[in-house]
């Protein structure tokens, strides 16, 4: 979206010996051959190993399916097959999800056969299609992002050795991929907080690591006058409600605010 920005951030790390080792799209950009060759080219140039690119129908609803196959190819091209991280799905697979995505009822199937992880616009537009749950049952589904999700709580989420991704914001926040900010800059790095575990930057963090959302909904239930919703899709919907309600009270915690925006109650 920001490629003029994106590039100079290259420039400057390239030259520092920091570049990324992959970057993420949804493959929008890649209107035709040329402009996706040669920013690809330019990815190749300053140090970048890969390109990571999504595709389903969350992301065909928005941007046509020939875009991701035109930028899985021209990466097999410019950085090779191994480097590409992705579908390899048939171009025929592909170009389905858009069809999936503008009908309700094949999207309905599709979500409920993969659901996503039920949280800003997922928990707004796709929680509707998945059954529900009272918060307290044993049986609500556990989503997460890749770590661990056993257990009643979320640890794995948090655990440096077993956490999916930290994230550093364009606002210094440092946090996992759920909204919750466990550190900022120059205060805290990276570094510093996978040395102190993760899991113990806040007490909220550590409530979800101990009991999961249920266990952040009875805190905020007690000391801030949450009340819960009667039904959820699954625990991290439960989450990010609870998050979205003590957003409020403690935005240094619960942040950015583009996370939560459309969806504060």
């Amino acid at each position: 979206l920001y490629w003029e920005a994106l590039a100079e951030g290259l420039k400057v790390a390239h030259r520092q010996d920091v570049a990324p080792h992959f970057i993420e799209t949804n493959c929008s950009f890649a209107v035709e051959d040329g402009i996706t060759a040669r920013r690809l080219e330019f990815l190749a140039e300053h140090g970048l190993k890969g390109i990571l690119a999504s595709t389903d129908p969350y992301h065909q609803s928005t941007v046509p399916p020939d875009r991701f196959l035109r930028v899985r190819r021209l990466t097999d091209e410019i950085f090779g097959e191994r480097n590409f991280w992705g579908s390899r799905a048939e171009g025929s697979a592909i170009r389905e999800h858009e069809r999936i995505a503008r009908d309700e009822g094949l999207l309905r199937e599709y979500v409920r056969a993969h659901p996503p992880v039920a949280v800003g616009t997922a928990h707004r537009e796709l929680a509707p299609y998945l059954d529900s749950y009272p918060p307290d049952d044993e049986g609500l589904p556990k989503k997460g992002w890749g770590g661990s999700a056993d257990g009643p709580g979320c640890l794995g989420q948090f655990r440096a050795d077993t956490m999916w991704e930290l994230h550093l914001d364009p606002y210094g926040n440092i946090q996992t991929n759920c909204g919750m900010v466990l550190g900022a800059l120059p205060h805290a790095t990276p570094a510093s907080i996978l040395e102190a575990g993760p899991e113990n930057a806040n007490r909220f963090v550590q409530a979800v690591c101990e009991r999961g959302a249920l266990g952040l909904a009875e805190l905020a239930q007690r000391e801030y006058g949450f009340e819960p919703p009667e039904r959820v899709t699954q625990n991290c919907e439960l989450c990010y409600l609870t998050r979205s309600f003590l957003r409020q009270f403690h935005p240094e915690v619960f942040g950015p605010e583009e996370i939560y925006s459309a969806g504060v109650i």
